[in-house]
């Protein structure tokens, strides 16, 4: 197996990064990664993901994500507060708190809504990508070997985190349980942004979990 020093960047458009390999970029759709079953505790023998080669004299996609941590929380914090105020004056209103059936229908609703914004800005990322990138476009898949056969299993865990989130909303019956469904579809957003994204491949990666084995032609 060839030993190659990988370097995962992240870049400013959302569910994207830069790979970087010796003295060639790839843009990287994290997306992309099959088998999903790794992230479900199984144990693939190989994980690809799909990369775009970058032309040496392409500059589009050396800018990094200038958002630090503090402004990404004073973001989330202004929306979240904003739901909850929202959320909780539509469940007073209608007094949704005593009606059993539309009370269960809005938990996976959240869900749902979390996950067409997640596909929304993802489509408005893939066209984004697309404008920076030239006409010919080499596509390629990177194969990691699952070396360690080391499995991740922290994906129940926000299962369990949405089994004690509805556990909590279905104990309230005041309106303050809209708190609890806003909270529920962002815990959604986070679950899927980290399936879906970088960080458990980066992750395995870095601990040695996974091993670069080769580059395929698509």
């Amino acid at each position: 197996m060839v030993k190659v020093k990988i370097n995962f960047r992240g870049l400013d458009v959302a569910y994207f990064d830069v790979l970087e390999m010796g003295e060639k970029k790839y843009v990287l759709d994290s997306n992309s990664t099959t088998p999903k079953s790794y992230y479900w505790g199984l144990s693939p023998e190989t994980l690809e993901v799909d990369l775009i080669e970058l032309d040496s004299q392409n500059k589009n996609f050396d800018k990094r994500i200038n958002m630090g941590p503090s402004g990404m929380s004073m973001v989330g914090g202004f929306f979240g507060l904003l739901l909850y105020r929202v959320a909780t004056s539509i469940f007073r209103y209608y007094d949704i708190s005593h009606n059993l059936y539309l009370k269960v229908s809005l938990f996976p609703i959240s869900i749902l809504v979390a996950y067409i914004v997640y596909q929304s800005i993802l489509m408005k990322s893939r066209k984004e990508i697309s404008s920076r990138l030239s006409q010919e476009k080499k596509r390629i898949k990177i194969v990691f070997q699952n070396t360690k056969k080391k499995r991740q299993f922290h994906a129940y865990l926000f299962i369990l985190l949405h089994a004690i989130a509805l556990a909590i909303y279905m104990g309230e019956d005041d309106g303050t349980e809209a708190a609890i469904l806003v909270l529920n579809g962002m815990l959604a957003y986070v679950f899927i942004w980290i399936e879906s994204g970088v960080i458990p491949l980066t992750y395995a990666y870095q601990r040695k979990y996974l091993e670069f084995k080769e580059l395929k032609k698509v």
